[in-house]
């Protein structure tokens, strides 16, 4: 078994890297800060951030492995969160939270993103992994869809394009899964801004079973959905994802 890291107090990266690969031993209320350029994973078994804790870095806040359960009433990442494995779950505090996480850079190489809880981000890069659940995964100013790895939008996550006039999320690379799950709303991409399709890559339809409501692609009024590789080819939003 791994040490468990419990922290009711505070934690500070001044320098370098702390990776916690041992959970915690019941729910942290304590605080998680770091310096611009540090970092701070969570490697392995299960974190729990109880509402009582915070999450401010100046640096990259990474999920690398286990599950992060980040019920933190404040997260606020003026650096990078980076998932390149594992789970970081992002959790309301209880209901009547309407405060969402923040971070200025989303990387997804890997792993889950999930939660009930509201993501936001200045820019979100993605080259691999899953983003569901219940909650959503804002970004202000787009980024970068790339590579091979599969993308995965399911069991009723919304992934919301917000930049009405300034944000473009170019997809380069890599298929696009959109699913749904028997009981659960289905899963949403919505664009507002601009979503630049400089790939021929595909969207699927990812079935786990019948959702409450069925999952697609919404391009909003004020949105541009474009095809614009300069390589002569196709792109198909397959039959079973609704382009509405």
């Amino acid at each position: 078994g791994g040490v468990p890291f419990e922290n009711d107090g505070t934690l500070d990266v001044q320098a370098g890297t702390l990776t916690l690969n041992g959970g915690s031993d019941g729910a942290s209320t304590g605080s998680y800060d770091g310096d611009a350029g540090t970092v701070l994973a969570f490697g392995g078994g299960t974190h729990e951030l109880d509402p009582a804790s915070s999450v401010t870095s100046a640096g990259t806040l990474r999920v690398s492995g286990g599950t992060a359960n980040i019920g933190s009433a404040l997260y606020s990442v003026t650096g990078a969160t980076s998932v390149t494995g594992g789970t970081a779950n992002y959790n309301k505090t209880g209901g009547g939270d309407i405060v969402p996480a923040t971070t200025t850079f989303l990387s997804q190489t890997g792993g889950v993103v999930s939660g009930d809880d509201k993501l936001v981000a200045d820019t979100f890069d993605w080259t691999d992994g899953s983003q569901y659940g219940p909650g959503q995964t804002s970004v202000n100013l787009g980024g970068t869809w790339s590579t091979s790895g599969a993308k995965y939008i399911i069991r009723g996550r919304k992934v919301v394009n917000e930049g009405t006039s300034v944000g473009t999320i170019t997809w380069t690379g890599g298929p696009i899964y959109m699913g749904s799950q028997t009981g659960v709303p289905g899963a949403e991409l919505q664009n507002k801004g601009v979503f630049d399709v400089r790939s021929n890559e595909n969207m699927h339809h990812y079935n786990e079973g019948a959702s409450t409501t069925q999952h697609k692609v919404h391009n909003l009024a004020g949105g541009v959905f474009k095809k614009t590789t300069a390589v002569a080819g196709t792109t198909t939003v397959h039959g079973g994802v609704p382009f509405v």
